[in-house]
């Protein structure tokens, strides 16, 4: 029965474009036969689990009230009477996880009501001590300057703009130990307030939509997790989040304050709070100096009557009222300039709207991951019924290309490619946009081959696959590239190697790594792996997810190489990403393609083609991959990082570090499974 009821329901919820109602558990609905309902977790609809079980229903005749809840609508008059409605979606703190995404609704929180009664300000008035006591304050961790606003929403959590957590240029994000977050502070410059706090922040996450370098401000938003828990008191406490279809997202007027600039100094000491109405969509496009600059997960806000935010004002909330309870409704993200005081206090100011992101907030995935992790949750379940052992390493359910993972989770990226015919390719041809996900590319500083430079003097150069939110795999001799010496960044989510469309993203990197017996200096390095950390997590979007690494020896196979290979006639380089089959070559070949050893031929082998092509010089540390046959675990798994590209175009041999050799390594050097293990690359099943 449990078999036939889970595989039924793996069918539900596998749907392409399947549309949630955003209804809270126990709202009225309408099913789609006409019938009023009431909104319910599945396995509390006795109708409808039964007819799934009898496979006497179909999946369109089932209407979705919230994905996140999982609930459906119910006829009314045949609800389970045990049914009792504890995941209500209501306006609620992110409450004390022990993850940074284990969200844990709680209806008696006492978020979003400060200590101290307070009145409404108008103008710009100083606003007095403890009345928003989940304001905060980012500084810069070198100097202490003052940058940037944010909303404490948990204990432990802190909502910003993600434009805040950018560095010089918007070249880099952030690094966690580059902030400090200033709690419980009414003047910034009283240093020794009792209720001040000076937070460390553990880890920064932008939204995966969020880019800098295009002229809406789309996806401004971010989350600090600080180092430390705080503890509630009359100046510290957190703010509600205001959710979709509920009360106070109706509300059409609220407060901001704020540390930044006003027409007298650059920043306040003391915050000072205006009110502002919330505009629609249409209002705002209509004004010509910000369309474009609004999306519709953005609002506009203000009278345009000499009251605005201002420079210092972004991250910070926009705070409507209901029943006594405030919440979080908006997050400052841009005004337009003013010469004399850097902003124009006579225009309306841009805001990201929180009821777009109310699934990432509260969950860390938007709610089409979120369709793919019920797909995962759903495909386990199934799995459970039918074998003992896991489905990832048993010789009945796993294929020759297991991975290295236990527990992935799909992400939102890679499902619409479900193509594998690019493994019977000898010829090179062009990667559909965005099919390696993964693909990183490590970039350079020609100027400065130590420090930051501008983005114009990034070269792009060494290539790499994206592993775990933190950690990209390479070669080890692009740790120290010559004259470029050590990487710097890392540019993902990108199918052309110059991309500017929004899509692609830049880290930092914080930290390289190689095995202990690597030098630079000695002619065998191109038999070694490196890793380089990212300076702050990377969130899995459509564009980027992770590989998976494998769990057992590769077979002798055909397998797939992609990355920016050069042209053969003139050696320019290729800017798209190239893809094509190659495969394994004899032992002896390889020992002189690679100049191995007898003692360390298990640690390297190579691959090749037989034919001319057009495009073989492939950009080292590229990853050498397998198309996985079960999808459900993931598209690719990577088997070899390239070392040593081909010499010709006419019967081109590459030589490859042997992933599985080092996967120990690996492991212990970004953190385990664990981390590994965080959102590969999956597929949607049809």
């Amino acid at each position: 029965m449990k078999t036939t009821f889970v595989k039924v329901l793996f069918f539900i919820f596998l749907i392409r474009g399947i549309k949630s109602q955003n209804l809270p558990d126990g709202s009225s609905c309408q099913d789609f036969n006409g019938f009023n309902g009431i909104c319910v977790a599945i396995r509390n609809c006795k109708v409808i689990f039964d007819k799934l079980k009898n496979n006497s229903i179909r999946r369109e005749q089932i209407k979705v009230c919230d994905v996140v809840t999982r609930s459906i609508c119910c006829p009314s008059e045949i609800i389970n009477n045990n049914f009792k409605s504890n995941s209500s979606r209501l306006d609620v703190p992110v409450s004390s996880r022990s993850s940074l995404w284990d969200f844990v609704e709680n209806e008696s929180s006492n978020c979003g009501k400060p200590k101290m009664a307070f009145g409404t300000a108008y103008h710009g008035t100083q606003v007095k001590r403890g009345a928003y006591p989940w304001n905060v304050a980012l500084t810069n961790s070198s100097d202490n300057s003052f940058f940037c606003g944010g909303s404490l929403v948990s204990n432990k959590l802190v909502v910003t703009a993600a434009h805040c957590i950018e560095g010089k240029g918007r070249l880099y994000f952030f690094r966690p130990r580059d902030i400090f977050v200033i709690i419980g502070a009414h003047d910034l410059e009283a240093r020794r307030e009792p209720s001040r706090i000076t937070a460390s922040v553990k880890t920064i996450s932008v939204h995966h939509d969020w880019n800098p370098h295009v002229v809406s401000y789309d996806a401004d938003i971010a989350i600090i997790e600080l180092d430390d828990e705080v503890t509630f008191n009359r100046y510290i406490q957190p703010i509600c989040i205001a959710a979709p279809n509920s009360a106070s997202a109706s509300i059409t007027e609220g407060v901001i304050a704020g540390f930044g600039k006003s027409e007298h100094r650059d920043v306040e000491n003391i915050a000072r709070v205006i009110s502002s109405p919330i505009h629609s969509y249409d209002f705002c496009a209509n004004s010509s100096d910000h369309e474009n600059l609004l999306t519709r997960r953005t609002f506009c806000g203000g009278y345009a009557n000499g009251t605005s935010v201002c420079v210092g004002d972004s991250g910070s909330g926009l705070i409507v009222k209901h029943e006594g309870v405030y919440y979080l409704r908006g997050i400052v993200s841009a005004s337009l300039h003013d010469t004399l005081i850097g902003c124009n206090i006579n225009s309306y100011s841009i805001f990201t709207d929180i009821l777009s992101f109310y699934s990432w907030i509260t969950t860390g995935k938007d709610e089409q991951i979120l369709f793919r992790e019920l797909q995962e949750e759903i495909r386990r379940l199934r799995s459970k019924t039918t074998t003992t052992e896991s489905p990832m390493t048993t010789k009945s359910s796993a294929t020759k290309t297991d991975v290295a993972t236990t527990s992935v989770k799909p992400s939102n990226s890679q499902w619409m490619y479900k193509n594998t015919q690019i493994v019977h390719q000898s010829k090179t041809s062009q990667a559909n946009e965005h099919e390696f996900a993964h693909q990183a590319i490590l970039g350079y500083d020609n100027n400065n081959p130590f420090g930051y430079g501008t983005r114009h003097d990034i070269n792009w150069l060494c290539g790499g696959s994206l592993i775990s939110p933190n950690f990209v795999l390479t070669a080890a001799q692009c740790l120290n590239f010559g004259f470029y010496r050590v990487p710097q960044f890392v540019k993902l989510g990108m199918n052309d190697r110059l991309q500017k469309d929004g899509k692609a993203r830049i880290y930092s990197i914080d930290d390289v790594f190689a095995p202990g017996n690597f030098n630079p200096k000695m002619p065998d390095y191109e038999k070694f792996i490196g890793i380089v950390k990212l300076n702050a997590s990377v969130n899995y979007g459509q564009f980027i997810c992770s590989i998976c690494l494998p769990n057992k020896q590769p077979d002798d196979i055909s397998v797939i190489i992609s990355g920016y290979p050069e042209e053969s006639n003139d050696h320019g380089e290729a800017e798209h990403i190239f893809k094509y089959s190659l495969q394994k070559q004899p032992r002896e070949e390889c020992n002189q393609i690679i100049r191995s050893t007898a003692r360390d031929q298990d640690k390297n082998f190579c691959y090749g083609t037989t034919e001319n092509i057009a495009k073989c010089k492939v950009n080292q540390g590229s990853a050498l991959q397998i198309v996985n046959d079960n999808r459900m675990q993931c598209i690719y798994t990577q088997i070899g990082v390239l070392t040593v590209p081909p010499q010709g175009c006419d019967s081109a041999k590459y030589g490859f570090v042997n992933i599985f050799s080092y996967i120990d390594w690996i492991k212990e050097t970004v953190g385990g499974d664990e981390e590994l293990n965080k959102n590969v690359c999956n597929i949607h099943l049809h």
